[in-house]
């Protein structure tokens, strides 16, 4: 009596692989403010996951994190990019500072 067969394949859950792919400071242009002025820094990631998904995103001034972070940057696309643009706040001092995006794994 013969047996009748299927074959099923078991594959790998798709997951989202998001990793930050800039981060700039948009605003103002000439990138100078006075002590403790706002200013606007713009993140971008890219997904080179199989599955869309978020990332949160830890800020940074020159080492110190920023007040308002981590940030999280939500429905990141399969093979896509997406932006987010935060408000922060510049350090009490003066001084040239390193404003740094990273994202949290």
């Amino acid at each position: 009596m013969p047996i009748e067969c299927d074959t099923l394949t078991v594959v790998e859950v798709p997951v989202a692989d998001i990793r930050v792919t800039g981060a700039e400071i948009t605003s103002p242009s000439d990138k100078t403010v006075y002590p403790e002025g706002a200013f606007s820094f713009t993140i971008t990631v890219h997904n080179y996951g199989d599955a869309p998904g978020d990332v949160d995103v830890k800020i940074t001034c020159d080492g110190t994190e920023a007040e308002n972070s981590p940030v999280t940057i939500t429905d990141v696309p399969v093979g896509g990019d997406k932006s987010e643009t935060i408000e922060l706040t510049a350090p009490a001092t003066t001084g040239t500072f390193d404003i740094c995006a990273e994202e949290i794994t």
